[in-house]
């Protein structure tokens, strides 16, 4: 049986995806409020895979906070690099 919270992350991969589809740029011209509110869609759901990983650390340390971080900066970077033309 699968845990409530991989439910909640599989939940927040797939509005991941459906905001960068949002965001991607068109071969036609989309209105802006479309564009906003797949970044909107984007950004929550980096907050809801990073307090999913907040999660995963725990109380230890272990060195996994600096690869939540960089990774989360990682994901954006790659996000910004598909949709910008």
């Amino acid at each position: 049986m699968i845990s409530a919270a991989l439910t909640g992350l599989y939940a927040c991969l797939v509005l991941l995806a459906a905001g960068i589809y949002l965001a991607m740029p068109a071969g036609r011209p989309r209105a802006r409020r479309v564009w906003m509110a797949g970044g909107l869609v984007v950004a929550g759901s980096l907050i809801g895979v990073g307090f999913y990983l907040m999660r995963w650390i725990g109380a230890g340390f272990e060195g996994r906070v600096f690869f939540v971080i960089f990774a989360l900066l990682a994901i954006a970077a790659a996000i910004r690099v598909v949709t910008h033309p």
